[in-house]
C-alpha cells in the first residue's frame, strides 16, 4: 500500500495539471468523472428550479457526504451557486475550464 506522502507524491502533479481535481480533503475526482455529474444536475435544474442535496444525492446516485463535496466543488468553481438549501446553475461554461 501506499502512505499518505507516497499518494501526495503520486497525485500532486496531476491535480497541477489538471488531470485530477482536488474535491474535499480526502478526495479525488477525475475530469470526466466531474463533468458527468455536472450534466447530471444540469438535466435536473433544467425541469426543476434548483436541486436540494437530498436531489443531488439521488440524481448522482451517491452517498450524502460525498455529494455535499463535490456540490461544494461546483460552488468553489462557480459552476453552482447555493441558495438556502438549494443550489442553482450559475455559470454552466465552468465546468467547460476543466481539461
Amino acid at each position: 500500500g501506499f502512505d499518505s506522502r507516497q499518494l501526495e507524491l503520486l497525485t500532486r502533479p496531476a491535480i497541477k495539471s489538471g488531470n485530477l481535481f482536488e474535491i474535499g480533503e480526502k478526495r479525488l475526482a477525475l475530469p470526466a468523472t466531474l463533468k458527468e455529474l455536472a450534466g447530471l444536475l444540469k438535466q435536473f435544474t433544467d425541469v426543476a428550479d434548483g436541486v436540494s442535496v437530498i436531489e443531488a444525492k439521488r440524481v448522482f446516485g451517491l452517498g450524502r457526504n460525498l455529494t455535499i463535496e463535490i456540490l461544494e466543488f461546483f460552488d468553489k468553481i462557480g459552476y453552482t451557486k447555493r441558495a438556502d438549501n438549494t443550489r442553482v446553475i450559475s455559470n454552466p461554461r465552468a465546468v467547460e475550464l476543466m481539461q
